[in-house]
């Protein structure tokens, strides 16, 4: 892959606005809106259930070995492996704030205080329209989960830590065709034990086991688990290896967002699917 030059922006980063986003298109022309500069990309290996990032040994955070980089035919920057130019890092987190007694914030309402989602794609600046953008998505967590058969209500409505983590990672695989920018390889990295466990490990267990625990307990956020593990499968027919990496929580860039979503007073009702262009 060929690589532009890349300068840091000087100018201060923005909270994305929803000028920089759009709803998911559907249809035969979903693709060449999307990415009107590309082609399909034929899959380059059968799919395998994604697997841990293992860095190179005494590395100190992920700005050791990713780093910024303007890719010639994308957008935008992208955090780019020096060793491996088609590798690219996502960061993603969630965050739930506490109420009185340590209970979790509930998903009702419009009135802030329910779950925050961010995901960081890129570093800051301006992109191909002249729009400058600080590398961060960040949303509330909707007030309903998406709509899977298995779906219930009591379970989707309930704000977590866990379920906006794992909406953050859902959310940064659907934002865009990361194969299609010419990437064989996307490393999501957060401080979350329980979706780098869950997605590289246990989930895979628990569908075979029709959703039960090994202590046959039903499995908790089952409906965010079966849209991570359906996306993850398309990703991977699209010819793109996921990995997920376990990092700590003051090494993880997302997380700010994610904290600041939390406090959002919009938040959307229906499970939405962000899509980004040009960026």
């Amino acid at each position: 892959m060929r690589f532009a030059p890349y300068n840091p922006s000087p100018y201060s980063a923005k909270t994305i606005t929803h000028a920089l986003l759009t709803p998911a298109i559907t249809g035969t022309d979903a693709r060449n809106q999307l990415h009107p500069q590309k082609k399909k990309v034929p899959p380059k290996h059968r799919f395998e259930k994604c697997a841990l990032f293992v860095p190179p040994k005494d590395t100190k955070g992920p700005g050791c070995i990713f780093s910024p980089a303007q890719p010639e035919g994308v957008p935008g920057p992208r955090f780019v492996r020096g060793v491996r130019d088609n590798q690219i890092l996502i960061f993603a987190a969630g965050y739930c704030p506490e109420k009185k007694g340590g209970e979790r914030g509930e998903g009702g309402g419009e009135g802030g205080g329910g779950a925050g989602c961010a995901f960081t794609f890129r570093p800051p600046g301006w992109s191909r329209k002249d729009v400058f953008h600080d590398g961060t998505v960040a949303f509330r967590l909707e007030t309903r989960g998406p709509p899977t058969p298995t779906s219930r209500a009591s379970a989707a409505d309930l704000h977590t830590n866990e379920r906006a983590e794992l909406r953050a990672v859902i959310a940064a695989f659907q934002f865009r065709r990361w194969d299609v920018e010419g990437w064989e390889s996307v490393v999501v990295a957060t401080d979350s034990e329980y979706v780098v466990s869950g997605a590289t490990e246990k989930v895979w267990r628990w569908r075979e086991k029709k959703w039960r625990t090994v202590r046959k307990k039903a499995v908790l956020n089952r409906d965010l688990w079966e849209v991570l593990i359906k996306v993850i499968e398309q990703i991977g027919r699209n010819g793109l290896e996921v990995l997920f990496w376990k990092i700590k929580k003051e090494d993880n860039v997302a997380s700010g967002g994610a904290r600041d979503a939390s406090a959002l007073k919009e938040v959307d009702g229906e499970f939405t699917e962000y899509r980004g262009i040009e960026m």
